[in-house]
């Protein structure tokens, strides 16, 4: 969360001075709130019942499908 938020906070910031920034934007934002303090929720409380190992593995999954998804939609 140390992260994300200022991380946001700056992208927030460059779309409004790029002009990306809308209702349709704010509207979406909005509509999501919930479903990232759910995260959170289920993040905290899933973090500490899985081992560092199982976590790091899954995690890294994780990141390996979202790159390889990323790349492919890239070249398309």
């Amino acid at each position: 969360m140390l992260i994300f938020i200022p991380a946001a906070m700056a992208q927030t910031i460059t779309f409004v001075f790029n002009g990306m920034f809308d209702s349709r934007v704010l509207v979406w934002g909005l509509l999501l709130i919930p479903t990232m303090l759910l995260g959170v929720y289920l993040g905290n409380h899933t973090f500490h019942r899985l081992s560092e190992s199982w976590f790091r593995r899954a995690l890294g999954l994780l990141l390996v499908f979202v790159s390889v998804r990323l790349i492919l939609k890239g070249m398309a």
